[in-house]
């Protein structure tokens, strides 16, 4: 079908139409989608208050915690109580099987979430980490998620970007 004669745009074909109304709707997402702040979004997301527990979930329960698996975030194990240890904390019903930093709980209490432009990092009472690595030779790692428990944290912040996202388009 061509348009009429009289509408003044000649013999142009009906799709044609469409498609400018297409690349005209295209050019306007574009430009909302230029004036969308990522980084700023990202922050949000990161910020999140269910995105932080999740992660601090994980790593204080899931790795470090007495019911976790007593790993660093390379995945490997923070080692074995000494023997003088395990009576300690055996005489105070504390499981002994796995380093688990929960003593009191002060240190896993002490971590949080901070959020950077590509990821995130955990922040925890620095004199107490410099003791754990410095003098007892933990590794620098043991405030870090596994590459398992990060694959765990990921699929939340991809449906709270996307939803952060799609509201400002």
């Amino acid at each position: 079908n061509f348009i009429g004669e009289g509408s003044g745009l000649g013999q142009l074909p009906f799709f044609i139409l469409n498609m400018a109304d297409l690349l005209d709707d295209t050019i306007k997402s574009l430009r909302k989608l230029t004036r969308i702040n990522l980084d700023r979004i990202w922050l949000r997301v990161m910020n999140d208050r269910e995105v932080k527990e999740l992660i601090l979930d994980l790593l204080t329960n899931d790795q470090l915690g007495n019911t976790g698996e007593g790993i660093d975030g390379d995945g490997d194990s923070l080692g074995e109580y000494a023997p003088f240890t395990i009576n300690v904390r055996s005489a105070l019903g504390l499981q002994t099987d796995h380093i688990s930093f929960e003593n009191t709980g002060r240190y896993l209490r002490s971590f949080k979430v901070r959020p950077t432009l590509t990821g995130w990092e955990i922040t925890q009472d620095d004199d107490r980490y410099d003791e754990l690595v410095n003098e007892l030779g933990f590794s620098e790692t043991h405030n870090e998620l596994t590459t398992e428990n990060k694959l765990k944290v990921y699929p939340l912040i991809r449906v709270k970007y996307k939803q952060l996202v799609d509201a400002a388009l």
